[in-house]
């Protein structure tokens, strides 16, 4: 029979097992916090150094004007591209920089000036505009804020294979990055953060960067003050708390423990299907130790009376939650109730067939389509894709359809329609919301369909025994953005036989999981494939080709198609003879 082993030897033995372990996880704790707050020094510095750089080069950008900065950009590009290959090997021979003199003129030198001035007010180590060469690597100057006697002329770069400057992949990922900095070393400079920020013109185009560096050796040199600090500190508290610990461990702790043990089995074991814990099994056990086992203790009496809370609220918020669900369930019935969905919609007309489905990427979704008839011998036809997802683009979608449908029932060219529908949506739209618009009106007797694009995608045409083609015109802007908006329309005419195919970009957009777009010349692809099927099974069909292109990935955005079939004039009489 083994013999039970001294209280006082079990507890010295857990004395000192505890102290190992306590002086490790101290250790490893301590380390663990300062590398996280080392770490969120650093970024927190790099988030600053981000933001003020860019906010610096965004104002001397629009001190100096989107006009220039289009003609300069434009003019050092053009000079640059245009030389011939061996002069533009050697950036720096007097024959290359006299290629870009005229370039240098008082605007110019209005430039220069305030992105010094910038630089200087700031202390930044350089700032310039540059754009880069792609093929190249390298990274062309169009006005320089350095120094005037060691600044880059117009033209001149710098060469990723002779500079060991950023690629333009780096550029590119910094300008894009709210946080990110591309931070190096050199042997002159020493620690240089660069910041890039992309340049626009009036139009918005694209023309180049605004790139500045920053000199971050004293903010290298405190962080390696503090981990040297740190250290120090971190030896002390160690031994401190070792030393406590040891003090600790002297208590009678065996009984205290084996207590909150058998507590701690019989609360796992109990019941976990009532409402209501009716039990309390850590109260009442009266640990009076005067140490960490009774904050411990109490902790865990705390805890469950905690645990107890939560499975109530866990329980309220799943009721909760199942509400929700069964309100959005609702909110989808009745939008889809909203659109048409009984087709075909107007079975007493032969002059044209009409399809169109909605699935949204959410259970409610901002895309919409209506067919309806204006008069007697005009069908107005309408889709459109509301900005975002979810309830408040279905809520948005649900008005703007609404206005347009009311609207359009009045009378009026769509350029008319859309234009007075656009004022209505900008009143009260404080969340900024817009909506793209197609809507084309089509004459039962002729074929001619009038149209207004407001920022939608452009609609297909099939003609009688063709192939589906895109119809590109010129686009009006959003809805619900700018109030004072003026619109225009253009025309096409179908004939007997042909298909009108319009589409929200849910459809050219569908992503697969390598994040492949499915575009438009997939889209006419699957088109094509089906051309001889009737609209019905046209619109199915298109959606198994988007179905097995996307895979499993899940749908990023709703998805919306309609299409219209005319089928000529004459068919009305004849139904009627």
């Amino acid at each position: 029979m083994r013999e039970n082993v001294p209280l006082k030897r079990v507890q010295t033995s857990l004395q000192v097992t505890a102290f190992k372990y306590i002086l490790v996880l101290s250790s490893v704790l301590i380390l663990v916090i300062g590398l996280v707050t080392l770490v969120n020094n650093f970024f927190s510095t790099m988030r600053s150094y981000k933001r003020e750089t860019a906010n610096t080069m965004e104002y001397a950008v629009s001190l100096i004007g989107a006009q220039y900065l289009e003609k300069a950009y434009e003019w050092t590009r053009q000079v640059y591209v245009g030389l011939p290959e061996e002069l533009a090997a050697d950036p720096f021979t007097e024959e290359y920089q006299g290629k870009f003199l005229g370039l240098i003129d008082d605007e110019f030198w209005n430039a220069y000036d305030t992105l010094e001035l910038c630089r200087e007010k700031n202390k930044l180590s350089s700032i310039a505009l540059i754009f880069p060469d792609v093929p190249n690597e390298r990274a062309v100057y169009v006005v320089d804020g350095y120094k005037l006697e060691e600044a880059y002329i117009p033209g001149q770069y710098l060469s990723k294979e002779t500079d060991d400057i950023d690629t333009p992949e780096q550029m590119e990922k910094v300008a894009s990055s709210v946080l990110l900095l591309h931070v190096g070393h050199g042997e002159v400079n020493g620690w240089i953060a660069t910041n890039y920020i992309k340049v626009y013109d009036s139009k918005g185009n694209w023309l180049g960067y605004c790139t500045c560096d920053v000199d971050i050796n004293d903010f290298f040199d405190s962080m390696i003050r503090s981990v040297v600090l740190y250290i120090l500190v971190f030896v002390i508290v160690v031994v401190v708390m070792a030393a406590r610990a040891s003090r600790f461990m002297k208590r009678t702790i065996i009984n205290p423990i084996n207590t909150l043990a058998m507590a701690a089995v019989n609360y796992t074991a109990r019941d976990k299907t009532q409402d209501i814990e009716l039990e309390s099994y850590f109260d009442g056990l009266n640990i009076d130790t005067k140490d960490e086992i009774e904050t411990l203790y109490h902790s865990l009496t705390d805890m469950e009376a905690d645990i107890n809370t939560t499975m109530k609220r866990i329980r309220e918020m799943t009721a909760e939650k199942e509400r929700e669900a069964a309100e959005l369930d609702l909110a989808a019935r009745i939008q889809t109730n909203v659109l048409p969905t009984e087709f075909p919609l107007f079975p007493e007309r032969s002059e044209f067939d009409l399809y169109a489905t909605m699935d949204p990427a959410k259970e409610v979704g901002g895309d919409f389509y209506d067919a309806f008839l204006i008069d007697e011998s005009h069908l107005g036809m309408v889709i459109a894709d509301v900005s975002g997802k979810g309830v408040p683009a279905a809520l948005f979608m649900m008005v703007s359809r609404t206005i347009l449908k009311n609207r359009a029932c009045m009378g009026g060219t769509p350029a008319e329609i859309i234009q007075d529908v656009n004022r209505s949506l900008c009143q009260g739209n404080t969340e900024m919301m817009f909506v793209t618009v197609w809507l084309g009106i089509l004459d039962l007797n002729t074929g001619e369909v009038i149209e207004c694009n407001a920022g939608h995608e452009d609609p297909v045409i099939k003609r009688k025994g063709g192939d589906y083609e895109i119809i590109q015109r010129e686009h009006g802007f959003v809805l619900g953005a700018m109030a004072k908006m003026q619109y225009e329309c253009d025309s096409f005419t179908l004939g007997e036989g042909d298909i009108l195919f319009v589409y929200t970009d849910g459809l050219p957009e569908a992503t697969n999981g390598e994040g492949n777009r499915l575009e438009i010349p997939r889209m006419l692809e699957a088109l094509n494939k089906h051309k001889d099927d009737d609209i019905v099974t046209l619109l199915g069909d298109v959606r198994a080709e988007v179905d097995a292109f996307v895979k499993d990935a899940e749908q990023f955005d709703d998805l919306t198609m309609m299409a219209v079939e005319y089928k000529g004039a004459d068919r009305k009489k004849e139904a009627i003879s």
